[in-house]
């Protein structure tokens, strides 16, 4: 019985993604993204969400050093790049 809304879980993200409401990868790949989407549409604020689902606390609290680290740094840096 759970299987089939899983599927459709898996179906919706898999759409979303598509759609540019999720990001995920390495790093800089979700920093390219983001300065891709925020230069497209003129944002000033993005929402993070770095823990879902069944997702161990040590994956998430990774996944939030990172976007501090190294994500949120590439993206200023792109950022201010293009806008000087």
């Amino acid at each position: 019985p759970g299987h089939e809304r899983r599927v459709a879980d898996r179906n919706d993200y898999d759409a979303r993604q598509r759609d540019g409401f999720v990001v995920t990868g390495a790093p800089q790949t979700v920093a390219d993204k983001l300065v891709e989407q925020i230069k497209a549409a003129t944002v000033n604020y993005v929402m993070f969400v770095v823990s879902f689902g069944d997702m161990e606390h040590q994956v998430a609290e990774r996944s939030l050093t990172l976007l501090g680290e190294q994500v949120i740094p590439a993206v200023r840096k792109a950022l201010a790049t293009t806008s000087s």
